[in-house]
């Protein structure tokens, strides 16, 4: 600790300082070091320090200020639901994240989950005694397996082991579905599903139970897709049931977590209207503390968890800084009153009474209306991103989701030295499981030529050398919807010659880059330098009430930098002659 007077007198023909007159002394820490631990030991030489300390803090000051014992609060809150959804009563028709992100015919993702539905229906079948139908509908409904490389063992073995195992699953989900009626029940059995008179009933109890089972398991997806192939984000609004209320917007969220940053206040909700309910509630505000934090006053003896010189950081790191500024100067200053929410409504505070130990009553305005407008968890306008709406959300999310491996992968990186950003499938759906680029694909292809009659040559010259089979161009062109200047990625298919001189049109095996009628397009500020990797998986989550639901969504996250393929025109290598 330093001691610092307020009052010092240099003269000019002297090179040292000279105490003026001074009515008080000061003792604070020295607020160039770099070094903050000194300051927080807070070492003692002389027991006066403590009682100077206090004095410097005001304790040993007597003033008539009263402490906060009661809060009155009255407000309105909003339900909130995905626009083009009714609200949900259902708790977890409510949550928001399984809707906006799952995809469409989920089942569809490995070939063996269309297999296992299948297998599910026959199981079915056996139930209401039907089970000689199984061999007609395995030969009806065959299941689809997809062409996997030969050099990929774990996929051909599946291949095998499913082969006239089981009827397509998913197939006849997609024909029985639009035989279903209001009530659920199937009235008609699909074209091929051979049943006699006698069987007739016993499948279609078959066939509704199954159907009711497979269409729970997976979250069923919004009517509008709200996945932005350019943005490569989710973008989709957010409506309230009340009148006076704002569309929420979220422009874009693709990292697996919704929360409140992700939202802006747009324009003025459309509805169905209901009336706001009211909210009033008396509570008892408590100190904000938490575990760690040193005693309020200088004299107390301070617990063993407080440790402040193992603060680590410094005047460079503002969130300790602000922290170590809360805990000793201001945590006295700070108190926060409990409300219960429930999930997926807004909140608007319209009064706050605060009643001290005195029994005086003082009315809290709103932060923001002050000269600072200061605040916290508040949303910006979309229109004004200066100014925000006084009103809390708290959003339908789910707490916890467990997530599968990547069924599909995909990294988008820039190249340089080829001057263009490449779309590489590190994963895609298989059989079973996911599906790495092979061997075969990985390697770089190159057609063998016959150079024995080029006695004289010493150079092969190649117009463009060859990139591997899982990388895809994505080429820089105008966009026309947009100002001059703006630039798209487009993915362009790139055929190549394999060594055993077959052909490949250069499609992507996923999802990913298929994007609107086989369009896929990105803009150019969504891939940055240090590129973006974009990933489809499984989702699971619980609801309060125990419900399960899955979905398939996709998630986006930073990359790993540049990266080269290789690719060079006009190249010359060096003849190989045998």
């Amino acid at each position: 600790m330093d001691i610092v007077l307020n009052d010092l007198i240099l003269a000019p023909d002297q090179l040292f300082a000279k105490p003026g007159i001074t009515s008080w002394h000061r003792l604070e820490g020295d607020p160039t070091a770099l070094d903050l631990a000194p300051g927080l030991e807070a070492r003692l030489a002389d027991p006066l320090w403590l009682i100077g300390r206090q004095w410097q803090l005001g304790e040993l000051q007597g003033e008539d200020a009263g402490s906060p014992i009661l809060t009155q609060l009255t407000g309105q809150t909003s339900r909130l639901f995905l626009q083009g959804t009714p609200p949900a009563d259902h708790p977890a028709d409510a949550i928001w994240e399984p809707h906006v992100e799952a995809e469409a015919d989920a089942i569809l993702a490995y070939a063996t989950l269309s297999g296992e539905a299948g297998l599910d229906l026959e199981r079915c079948l056996v139930a209401e005694g039907a089970a000689s139908l199984i061999p007609g509908l395995r030969l009806a409904f065959p299941l689809t397996l997809p062409t996997a490389d030969n050099e990929d063992f774990q996929q051909n073995l599946l291949r095998e082991l499913w082969r006239d195992a089981a009827p397509d699953g998913a197939d006849l989900l997609n024909r029985i579905r639009p035989l279903r009626d209001d009530q659920g029940q199937i009235t008609a059995l699909p074209a091929g599903f051979a049943a006699g008179e006698a069987l007739y009933p016993a499948a279609l109890r078959a066939v509704t139970q199954w159907l009711a089972e497979w269409d729970g398991v997976f979250v069923p997806p919004m009517a509008t897709p709200t996945w932005d192939d350019r943005r490569l984000e989710y973008r989709f609004d957010i409506d309230t049931d009340t009148a006076h209320g704002r569309l929420l917007h979220v422009d874009g969220y693709a990292d697996a977590r919704l929360d409140w940053w992700a939202m802006d206040f747009g324009a003025p909700a459309t509805g169905p209207f209901a009336e706001p309910r009211s909210v009033s509630a008396k509570r008892i505000p408590l100190p904000i503390r938490f575990a760690g934090m040193p005693a309020d006053r200088y004299f107390e003896a301070e617990d063993t968890a407080v440790n402040l010189p193992a603060t680590t950081g410094g005047p460079t790191s503002i969130a300790t800084m602000l922290m170590l500024e809360y805990m000793l100067a201001a945590s006295t200053d700070w108190f926060h009153i409990p409300l219960s929410l429930d999930y997926g409504h807004s909140f608007t505070l319209d009064q706050l009474t605060v009643t001290d130990t005195f029994g005086r009553t003082a009315v809290i305005p709103p932060a923001q209306s002050g000269k600072a407008k200061w605040s916290m968890f508040d949303l910006s306008l979309a229109d004004d991103p200066q100014s925000s709406d006084n009103t809390f959300v708290l959003p339908a999310v789910t707490a916890q989701t467990l997530e599968s491996d990547p069924i599909e992968e995909v990294a988008f990186f820039r190249d340089e030295m080829a001057n263009i950003v490449w779309a590489t499938e590190r994963v895609t759906p298989g059989i079973g499981a996911a599906a790495r680029p092979s061997r075969a694909e990985s390697r770089v292809m190159l057609q063998t030529l016959d150079v024995t009659g080029l006695t004289d040559a010493a150079y092969l010259y190649r117009m463009q050398t060859p990139v591997p089979l899982n990388w895809h161009p994505m080429v820089a062109v105008p966009d026309p919807a947009a100002p001059l200047g703006t630039i798209l990625f487009r993915r362009m298919a790139l055929r190549r010659t394999l060594q055993d001189g077959r052909e490949t049109d250069g499609q992507p095996k996923g999802l990913l880059l298929r994007g609107t009628d086989n369009r896929f397009e990105v803009a150019e500020n969504e891939i940055p330098r240090s590129g973006i990797v974009l990933t489809r998986s499984f989702q699971m989550a619980r609801t309060g009430d125990g419900r399960r639901l899955v979905w398939l969504g996709r998630t986006k996250r930073a990359g790993r930098g540049e990266g080269s393929s290789g690719l060079r025109f006009d190249a010359l290598s060096p003849v190989e002659k045998g």
